[in-house]
C-alpha cells in the first residue's frame, strides 16, 4: 500500500523545490527535464511542473529567461520554458 496522495505530492514538491535552489544557484538556465535529470520523478499530474515553477518565482528563487527545445525525449522538440536563478537565490 502506498502513501496517500497529498504526502506524495507534498514531498515531490519539497524535493522539486531543494532542485531548482540548487540549479537557480549555478546561474545556468534551465528547464523542468534538469529536475528529472536531477532524479526527480515526473509528478503525480503533468501539471504540477507549472505549479512548482510558479512557487519558486512567486519566492524570488527564479525568473524566466527565454523559451528553447526540450530535450525531454516524450517532448519530441517541443518549446519549453528556461528559467535562470534570481541573484537572491544565490545567498
Amino acid at each position: 500500500m502506498g502513501q496517500p496522495i497529498a504526502f506524495e505530492e507534498l514531498e515531490w514538491k519539497e524535493k522539486g523545490m531543494d532542485l531548482i535552489k540548487e540549479l537557480a544557484a549555478s546561474g545556468a538556465p534551465f528547464d523542468a527535464y534538469a529536475l528529472t535529470e536531477k532524479g526527480l520523478a515526473d509528478p503525480p499530474h503533468p501539471n504540477k511542473w507549472g505549479s512548482l515553477f510558479r512557487a519558486a518565482r512567486s519566492r524570488r528563487l527564479i525568473e524566466h529567461a527565454g523559451f528553447h527545445r526540450s530535450s525531454r525525449p516524450s517532448r519530441s522538440g517541443g518549446v519549453c520554458q528556461q528559467w535562470i536563478g534570481l541573484p537572491e537565490a544565490n545567498r
